[in-house]
């Protein structure tokens, strides 16, 4: 160092002006006080900058999140049970077309076969229904029975729990013993039946709640059902057979 150098920096330090051949300078050293506390100022601001979260920003941010959780899972919650609605509904809907198949080709395929309570009475035909429930003579489907004339039984019955259930039978005439049963609904169900056709000779035609030892079939029968407390819309069934000359009384009428 330099003695040039030397006088400089002491007259920096006591804040005499100082010349030499290149420059001269005074720096006084209350400067030096002022800088050294916007340095600081300066430190401080940066550390606040820098500082952390309070607790109530803390408690605050956890409340947010768990709302933004809750409802997040309330959405995904009920998009879960719309599509859950939608498989039931779709599955009832599919079951229901299927046993009204089922109903109209039972009752459009039923037959005139005629019967009497005891010999030398009057005959009718084998064809009994109130609001309720339906029995008739049908060929049953191949799935359920072999070939040939079936007794159909189709009524609402008592379930557990006060639940209704609507029960379909069937068994060979005379055969009674022998009946095989299928539950076609079972729950908060109702089924009922109205027919439509002339009970008397003369007598126009209209829909009656009851049909029993007529010498007819009826030429409508109306099926309405209540699933759930939602009604369906009713099946409207015509037999297709209403001559009893296609079936033969029995030989000791």
């Amino acid at each position: 160092m330099t003695a040039d150098d030397r006088q400089l920096i002491s007259a920096r330090a006591t804040g005499i002006s100082v010349g030499s051949n290149m420059f001269s300078c005074r720096i006084p050293f209350c400067s030096y006080k002022r800088i050294a506390s916007r340095v600081k100022r300066s430190l401080r601001q940066g550390r606040a900058s820098c500082r952390g979260f309070t607790l109530i920003e803390l408690l605050v941010a956890l409340v947010l999140l768990s709302l933004m959780f809750a409802l997040l899972t309330s959405s995904l919650g009920f998009g879960t049970k719309l599509w859950s609605d939608h498989e039931q509904d779709s599955a009832q809907a599919s079951h229901v077309m299927v046993v009204e198949g089922l109903l109209r080709r039972l009752l459009s395929e039923a037959r005139p076969v005629a019967e009497t309570a005891t010999k030398g009475a009057p005959w009718h035909i084998k064809f009994s229904g109130d609001k309720n429930s339906v029995k008739f003579t049908a060929p049953m489907l191949e799935r359920f029975a072999t070939g040939g004339f079936y007794e159909i039984d189709i009524r609402t019955a008592q379930g557990d729990r006060s639940a209704n259930k609507i029960e379909m039978s069937w068994s060979l005439p005379k055969q009674s013993g022998k009946k095989m049963n299928a539950v076609l609904f079972e729950g908060n169900v109702k089924l009922e039946f109205a027919y439509f056709g002339s009970q008397k000779v003369g007598e126009p035609p209209r829909w009656q709640g009851d049909w029993s030892y007529q010498r007819t079939l009826p030429e409508l029968v109306l099926v309405r059902l209540t699933l759930g407390g939602r009604r369906w819309p009713d099946l409207l069934v015509a037999p297709k057979v209403q001559s009893i000359n296609l079936i033969q009384p029995p030989t000791d009428f």
